[in-house]
């Protein structure tokens, strides 16, 4: 995911394009809508990971939005009920995925994807998506039932009703609108002549025949197929056309400068790329979505003993509960590297013992040896250990060493790492998100960073690492959330000093 944007959620009008860097700091007042971009995340990823009645499950374990109609940002100045949309810009494969011989090219593909309230009853339902392929969006509206009531672009315009799709399933329940599964996945012929892709090929299919005059319906097919065989550029598009062996009659209909029924072609062309893939990047979105690991503000309080059970732990839940089992879980050689980075970074290392059906955890000072409970060394040390722990094992690719789905992205988002902790121990923390990016970067993961803070000692710290050059004064963005604004978010960043630029005078002082 390289950006996104969030519309009329909470407190959030419009947050306006966001750029994901490596480190995004969101600072600003209370209730300006720092919590809310940074909730979104795991909101979207809880919403990813279950069957759900709709494309957004508000309340979870995780996150707890309540419902669309205590999320949605009051109402309009017309007085009519506004809609939530959420945006993202992302990469996805472009080369046909069964042929290993292609080059796996990316494309930028944008998605919008609007929520509205049911009419009917509780919930909410996908009303309207679009997509945008360089410059060309194809617009989709649903009623609550997923029907597509009409599709349309600068270059196409299709006005539908129910029964003019029958066999038209389209799944808006997940969080990006599934128009047709992959017919490799169900190899069901008459499946796959009963969907809306299918309909878009046969005009082509129609076109193209009437463009050429063959009689051979087996030419007319391989060269649709081979058309739509993944995103091509308007250019790129004619190019092939004009270079593709068929009758004289279509080498003089492509010879022109100006192809009258191109455009439309082009956009039919579109059209089905976006319907045809749209399952994989419903895929790709969930993928990076399951990546996003979240720390609440108020993380669990130090326990002198943590209930043992014999289940395996892969990932530190939101407050840092199951951190005892989560330790215990370490095998020998790999607690070994947590230790080297924990001494390396804050100069302890964190040990835990078996008593009884019971887990202790300790922390033992590096230089003198000496080891406490952690009930016992101050309520700091229970508030960052879980976040400590959890970059740790995610920077080193020990979270991918016990799956077998092998994640190559992760998005971390934590508000107010600074919680009880002195300003010492602040910069710290600040050093060690440097410290795992390029961790991370060694074991070919992609690690973002989205941190709420009002720390002045975090953000110092960072500007300090950038003017040493530890860290890419170009991969940090610091977004300013102003007071009872609501629109589009400030953005500032560090210059080659370290200093920040574009800041207001007094923005974190009282």
């Amino acid at each position: 995911m390289d950006k996104i944007r969030i519309k009329n959620l909470r407190s959030i009008n419009d947050s306006g394009y966001i750029e994901l860097k490596s480190i995004n700091i969101a600072v600003g007042c209370n209730s300006s809508g720092k919590s809310t971009f940074l909730r979104t995340f795991p909101l979207l990823r809880q919403s990813t990971e279950k069957k759900t009645r709709g494309p957004i499950l508000w309340s979870g374990n995780t996150i707890d939005f309540d419902s669309f109609e205590t999320a949605v940002n009051s109402i309009d100045d017309n007085g009519k009920e506004k809609n939530i949309e959420f945006l993202f810009v992302l990469n996805i494969n472009n080369s046909d995925r069964f042929n290993v011989s292609q080059d796996k090219e990316q494309i930028k593909i944008e998605c919008n994807v609007c929520i509205s309230k049911n009419k009917v009853g509780r919930g909410c339902h996908t009303s309207k998506y679009s997509v945008n392929l360089y410059g060309h969006e194809i617009e989709f509206i649903f009623d609550e039932d997923g029907t597509i009531i009409s599709c349309k672009s600068e270059k196409l315009t299709w006005e539908l009703k129910k029964n003019d799709l029958k066999y038209q399933v389209t799944n808006t329940d997940s969080l990006l609108p599934i128009f047709h599964v992959d017919r490799y996945l169900f190899l069901n012929k008459e499946q796959d002549e009963k969907n809306i892709t299918s309909i878009v090929f046969k005009q082509l299919l129609t076109i193209f025949k009437g463009i050429s005059g063959s009689k051979s319906d087996d030419k007319t097919h391989r060269l649709v197929r081979n058309f739509l065989s993944k995103y091509r550029s308007a250019e790129e598009r004619m190019h092939l056309l004009k270079l593709t062996r068929s009758t004289s009659k279509w080498k003089n209909h492509f010879r022109n400068e100006h192809v009258p029924d191109f455009d439309f072609i082009s956009g039919l062309a579109d059209l089905h790329f976006v319907m045809e893939r749209s399952y994989y990047v419903n895929q790709e979105i969930t993928r990076v979505l399951n990546g996003v690991r979240y720390f609440a503000p108020l993380r669990t309080t130090a326990q002198r003993y943590y209930r043992y059970q014999d289940l395996s732990v892969d990932e530190i839940d939101s407050k840092g509960d199951n951190l005892g089992m989560f330790l215990s879980n370490i095998n020998r050689n790999k607690k070994k590297q947590l230790d080297e980075w924990t001494k390396e970074h804050f100069g302890f290392v964190i040990n835990h013992d078996y008593s009884g059906g019971h887990v202790s955890i300790f922390i033992q000072n590096s230089t003198t040896g000496l080891q406490n409970n952690i009930a016992d060394v101050g309520f700091g040390y229970s508030q960052v250990l879980p976040i400590i722990v959890q970059l740790w094992s995610i920077s080193s690719g020990y979270e991918n060493s016990l799956s077998r789905a092998k994640r190559d992205s992760y998005i971390y988002v934590i508000e107010q790492p600074e919680l009880h902790l002195h300003p010492k121990m602040q910069a710290m923390i600040a050093s060690v998100f440097g410290a795992s990016i390029s961790l991370a970067k060694k074991n070919d993961i992609n690690l973002k960073f989205i941190i709420e803070t009002h720390s002045t000692s975090i953000i110092s710290k960072l500007g300090e690492l950038t003017c040493s050059g530890e860290i890419e004064k170009d991969s940090i963005s610091i977004l300013l959330f102003e007071e009872g604004n609501g629109e589009r978010i400030r953005f500032s960043k560090f210059d080659d000093q370290g200093f920040l630029t574009d800041w207001p005078i007094g923005f974190l002082e009282y």
